[in-house]
C-alpha cells in the first residue's frame, strides 16, 4: 500500500501515520525468535523512520509446519519532502535473514498524510 499528496509549499512538512497489523512467520522449524521492522519511504528513498517488530515464537509440537504470528505495528514520521510536486509514502517491512512479513488476506493497514504549513 501506498498514500500521495501534494504538497503546496515547498516549506510544508508531511505528517505520515501508518498502522495495522503484519503477520510475520519463521524462516525454519527450528527459529524461535524473529524480529525486523516496518520502515517508510518516500518514492524509492529510505526515510529511516521505522517501527521495530519482533515475536517469540516458543516451540510447536507439529514439527513440519511454520508458525506465523500477528503483530501490530504503528510508523509515524514527519518529513520535509521540499517539493510542490506530488510524493508518494510506502510501507516496506524488513526482516532479519529470510524472515516472511506480509499482511494477510482481509487484513488493514491505515495510511494517513497531513500537510503542515511551516
Amino acid at each position: 500500500g501506498n498514500i500521495s499528496i501534494t504538497p503546496a509549499a515547498t516549506s510544508s512538512k508531511i505528517l505520515v501515520m501508518i498502522n495495522g497489523t503484519m503477520m510475520v512467520g519463521r524462516n525454519s522449524q527450528s527459529q524461535t525468535h524473529g524480529n525486523g521492522r516496518a520502515e517508510l519511504y518516500r518514492g524509492s528513498t529510505d526515510l529511516d523512520i521505522q517501527c521495530e517488530v519482533g515475536q517469540n515464537y516458543g516451540s510447536i509440537s507439529n514439527g513440519n509446519q511454520w508458525a506465523d504470528h500477528g503483530i501490530t505495528f504503528n510508523v509515524t514520521g514527519l518529513d520535509s519532502p521540499n517539493t510542490t510536486s506530488s510524493v508518494t509514502y510506502k510501507l516496506y517491512f524488513k526482516g532479519a535473514g529470510n524472515l516472511q512479513g506480509y499482511v494477510p488476506m482481509g487484513g488493514q493497514v491505515t495510511f494517513t498524510a497531513i500537510e503542515i504549513a511551516a
